[in-house]
């Protein structure tokens, strides 16, 4: 029960820092420590989800998540009897999954838009990295027929 509430917490928190953040860079559009920040809270939000998604996938993998053993961790726990059929575990998964891709998309602009205020951001380019290997890892998540398609954000990444 505390690992759901815990996250809940940080999830307010983060949304919170997303909302401030973008209040400065409202007051202060080249702002690149606002800019910056503001990328970090949304990829922080999206390793999250990242770690939210792998749980949903590890209760998946299991042949019945009602009668057999139930995995242990912190959002499986926590979510006690949300977990009454495949179908519901389904769909928070491709829910977490595209609230991640997009926080991973929002991060990735943010970056962007502190390299065209200061190109030689070594942390905004080492950041849009790691936002970009995430990426790949969800796509990769997806099985063996994705692997294709999760080698361009790799490369890209290994670009930056």
């Amino acid at each position: 029960m505390r690992g759901r509430h815990d996250e809940e917490y940080v999830k307010v928190i983060l949304n919170r820092s997303a909302t401030l953040l973008s209040q400065a860079i409202t007051m202060k559009p080249m702002s690149l420590l606002a800019v910056g920040h503001l990328g970090n809270t949304y990829l922080l939000h999206g390793e999250l989800k990242l770690h939210v998604s792998c749980e949903l996938r590890t209760l998946l993998a299991i042949n019945n998540p009602i009668i057999g053993e139930r995995p242990q961790g912190r959002v499986v726990n926590g979510l006690g009897d949300q977990f009454s059929s495949r179908a519901k575990i389904l769909s928070l998964l491709v829910s977490a999954c595209e609230e991640f891709e997009e926080l991973l998309a929002r991060s990735g602009q943010k970056y962007r838009l502190a390299l065209s205020i200061d190109g030689d951001d070594v942390r905004s380019l080492h950041n849009w990295g790691l936002a970009l290997s995430f990426r790949a890892q969800l796509i990769a998540d997806i099985g063996p027929e994705a692997a294709f398609d999760a080698d361009k954000p790799f490369l890209a990444a290994i670009k930056i």
